[in-house]
Order: structure tokens, then sequence, then C-alpha cells
């Protein structure tokens, strides 16, 4: 993928996550899903504490956000760029990072409900 010069999902024939096809056939072994269970309750709780660090950052990158916005705005960039731009570009520093946030704090339970239930992908073939 890496020496691929596009981003993949723009591609019409892109399947979604088909270059991380061998996912499955790993959770196909019991002892690998049990290890990964294993794992998980040990990072888990560390995970948890991601959300305060973005908020360290944020205020740590507070004045400096504000000094690069009016150096560099992106509204005149949006148009010519294409998917480098995911949507926050539209939003202020401050909401950006609350849905930066949200969206990290929405991933992490449900993997930590799919991982803790044992809910695993293993139809590879």
């Amino acid at each position: 993928m890496a020496e691929d010069p596009f981003w993949p999902w723009e591609d019409p024939d892109y399947i979604n996550d088909q270059p991380y096809m061998w996912y499955p056939l790993l959770f196909k072994d019991a002892n690998f899903r049990a290890r990964v269970q294993e794992r998980w309750v040990v990072i888990y709780p560390q995970l948890l504490n991601v959300v305060d660090k973005i908020d360290e950052f944020a205020a740590q990158n507070k004045v400096s956000e504000q000094y690069n916005s009016a150096m560099w705005p992106l509204v005149s960039l949006k148009n010519s760029v294409g998917s480098a731009f995911n949507g926050d570009e539209d939003m202020s520093f401050n909401e950006a990072i609350a849905t930066m946030k949200q969206a990290y704090t929405d991933r992490l339970n449900w993997m930590n409900m799919q991982i803790t239930s044992g809910n695993f992908v293993t139809d590879a073939e």
C-alpha cells in the first residue's frame, strides 16, 4: 500500500480493509484470540488515559494553533487537496478536539466490547 501513489479508498474498485485480510486468519486460532484478550486487559486501562493526553496536548498547542490558523488558513486549500481533509477544517480548534476525543472514545468502547466479548471476525478463507 505504501508504494501506491494514491489513496486506495478513492479507487471505486477498492474493497474496505482488503490489505488487512490476514487478521481474520489470525483470529481463527483460539490461542491467538485468548492472547489478544489477555493483552487487552493490560493495555485497555492505559488507552482510557489517551483522552486526558489529548486535552493536555490541546492546551499546550492552543496559542500555536491560533497563529498557525492565521498563517495557513485551510479554507483556501480545501478544494485543491481532496481527501487530505476530514471535516475538522470547518470546525473551531475546540470543536475539532472534541470531535477527535469523541471518535476515539467511541472506537475504544467498540473495541473493548468486541474484544472482551470474544466477537472476532473468523470467517476468513
